[in-house]
């Protein structure tokens, strides 16, 4: 195999691999989310709402993660 290749292949793992852990950050996410919701619907909204917006944050680096390793994932085909 040549050298360009077996780069070419290592980068694409490495991309493949930051799309799985981004896979389990959503999930651990939606706990989060949902966490928050239950407490601003259970009357604790101060926490709630905190809880919400780290939430959303989260989920915003997320899908910016993974819009850019999709990128690098189709230049490098």
């Amino acid at each position: 195999m040549n050298p360009e290749k077996k780069e070419n292949l290592n980068e694409r793992q490495k991309y493949i691999a930051i799309l799985k852990r981004n896979r389990q950050l959503t999930k651990v996410n939606l706990i989060i989310l949902g966490s928050g919701l239950l407490l601003t619907l259970g009357g604790i909204e101060e926490i709630g709402r905190i809880i919400v917006w780290m939430g959303i944050a989260i989920f915003l680096f997320t899908l910016f993660s993974n819009i850019t390793t999709k990128m690098m994932l189709r230049k490098l085909n």
